[in-house]
């Protein structure tokens, strides 16, 4: 599955985001990019940002992120089972 949709960055900057999933042998496997350009957190000061990384590595396996000139890469996965109830 791959989808995009436009940016709006911080500065209003013209972009795209991309996302990659699959599920193969028991686990998801997530890649998103953009386009974009990083901001650490705290760079600007807001209750609403700066918790997606926390949020990623405590419900995934694995957390990679690479930055650069041309935008950002996180690439995810996680093991999934069958729910017992369903």
């Amino acid at each position: 599955m791959s989808s995009t949709r436009p940016l709006a960055s911080s500065r209003d900057l013209p972009g795209e985001i991309r996302l990659r999933a699959s599920v193969t042998a028991g686990r998801l496997w997530l890649a998103v990019t953009d386009t974009g350009r990083w901001l650490p957190p705290g760079t600007e000061p807001s209750p609403f940002r700066g918790k997606g990384i926390a949020l990623m590595r405590a419900m995934m396996d694995h957390v990679s992120i690479d930055s650069g000139p041309a935008g950002t890469t996180v690439i995810m996965d996680v093991r999934i089972t069958r729910d017992a109830a369903s």
